[in-house]
């Protein structure tokens, strides 16, 4: 999706493809002129500069450059927005793109991309939940509710177990923070429990970290390889090792976990 748009100061490209990103995530493969030309406009007034006018007919044609999208109408040139309003074509994700962007991951990475390389002067995580991607910004996803205790209790249960593995020491930095005596970590699911990721709650899923590295490793600035080796994200992608995971005798954890969390980096 690097061929959205040459002028970064324009949004109507990638606005266009994370509204239809979220018709996907809700199962829709085709969308018709009439949907989607009001919804991005309404995108482009609320979060497109006060300069840009809403111009939605621009990237239901123009996608089509970057081999993605196809328009099902058999228009030879660029319709004007009258003829899209009397004809009410359809348009899409071609096949390809469709069937790899149905899958949860994928299309997490594809906002993450959006994101990073587009939206980095707007309200990108107002965006994301306005077109119906909440929880595909961040490796944690969207909050479970609890609905019964006995839930309430394995959460706890679990969170203990990994502190206590560590004694509260972060597997990353192996910072130990203080409060008022007592040791401090935050057990983080690598695999996030909320929506779209689903993960599990089980010690395998979970890492001891501090808040300073749970935060880095849930906003993809920080990825583990299969070796366990800690490396940082940047805008120019994932870079070579800094260090090692810290990992107790006690705590297996499971190498697919880290490999889905590194499916969702967005790399330039």
């Amino acid at each position: 999706m690097g061929n959205l748009r040459p002028n970064r100061g324009a949004l109507h490209k990638p606005l266009a493809v994370l509204w239809v990103l979220g018709r996907v995530a809700a199962g829709q493969r085709w969308v018709r002129w009439r949907e989607f030309g009001p919804a991005v406009d309404e995108l482009l007034r609320v979060y497109a500069s006060a300069t840009s006018k809403p111009t939605s007919y621009y990237p239901f044609w123009h996608l089509s450059s970057g081999g993605f999208w196809e328009l099902r109408a058999s228009y030879t040139s660029a319709p004007t927005r009258t003829a899209l309003d009397a004809d009410d074509p359809e348009a899409g994700f071609t096949d390809g793109a469709y069937s790899v962007l149905s899958d949860p991951a994928h299309r997490a990475r594809a906002v993450a991309i959006v994101r990073r390389t587009y939206l980095a002067a707007v309200a990108a995580d107002a965006i994301v939940d306005a077109v119906g991607l909440t929880g595909c910004g961040t490796a944690a996803g969207v909050p479970r509710k609890l609905v019964t205790r006995q839930e309430v209790q394995r959460n706890a249960a679990n969170k203990r177990r990994i502190s206590d593995l560590y004694d509260d020491r972060c597997q990353v930095c192996g910072t130990r923070l203080d409060l008022l005596g007592r040791g401090y970590s935050e057990a983080a699911h690598i695999r996030g429990l909320g929506a779209p990721h689903d993960g599990e709650d089980a010690v395998e899923n979970m890492l001891c970290l501090c808040p300073n590295c749970h935060t880095r490793f849930d906003g993809f600035a920080l990825a583990i390889d299969e070796e366990l080796f800690i490396h940082e994200v940047t805008a120019a992608g994932e870079g070579p090792a800094v260090g090692k995971l810290t990992v107790a005798a006690d705590h297996k954890i499971d190498v697919r976990h880290l490999d889905y969390h590194r499916r969702f980096l967005a790399r330039s």
